[in-house]
């Protein structure tokens, strides 16, 4: 009698020790960095519990908002940035307690355009300065980069090329080489 109520007793703890399993959750991402226009990021949630999603922004909606024990995919929309700046958010996910933070920045929207016609076989962008600065170089053969200060481009053959840059934040520019240029375009600027 006193071995089946040891047997006993001991399927009890150990069914007890089962139960009081410490929630855990993993989080495949931790940050996400989103051009203007927008994004949508998968994001895998590890959880041994039920777990629950939730954006601080209303431009960040996410699918599904909750979940159950096991792995699973969230899926983050960040809608485009219709704003003047960079901006800033975060989704929450929370599991047994435990919450995990997903920081999302958004770039500022492009809002200036500028355009160089050449035929010159190299050219050299522009030099940009101001605040929040963010440019894309569409070098006019199909290569699309971002903009760092003394960016040039090498190209099969001399022109006519275009050189269309996507500007935001520029507070003033400067082309030092002006040789071959045919124009230069500011309406957008």
């Amino acid at each position: 009698m006193k071995r089946i109520f040891y047997v006993l007793m001991a399927a009890t703890l150990l069914l007890a020790a089962c139960e009081r399993e410490e929630p855990s959750i993993n989080v495949s991402m931790d940050s996400i960095e989103a051009p203007s226009d927008g994004l949508q990021q998968q994001v895998t949630i590890s959880c041994n519990r039920s777990w629950t999603a939730t954006a601080s922004e209303p431009w960040i909606s996410l699918s599904p908002e909750s979940g159950s024990k096991g792995e699973a995919n969230l899926d983050i929309r960040i809608e485009p940035n219709t704003g003047s700046s960079a901006r800033s958010g975060s989704v929450s996910v929370t599991c047994g307690g435990l919450i995990r933070y997903i920081t999302i920045r958004q770039a500022q929207p492009f809002r200036q355009q500028l355009s160089i016609s050449h035929n010159r076989k190299s050219m050299t962008a522009p030099d940009f300065r101001g605040n929040g600065l963010v440019v894309e170089v569409d070098w006019g053969d199909g290569t699309v980069v971002p903009w760092r200060s003394g960016i040039d481009h090498g190209y099969e053959s001399k022109g006519p090329y275009t050189i269309s840059m996507k500007i935001a934040g520029a507070q003033w520019f400067q082309v030092t080489d002006v040789t071959g240029i045919s124009e230069i375009d500011l309406s957008g600027f």
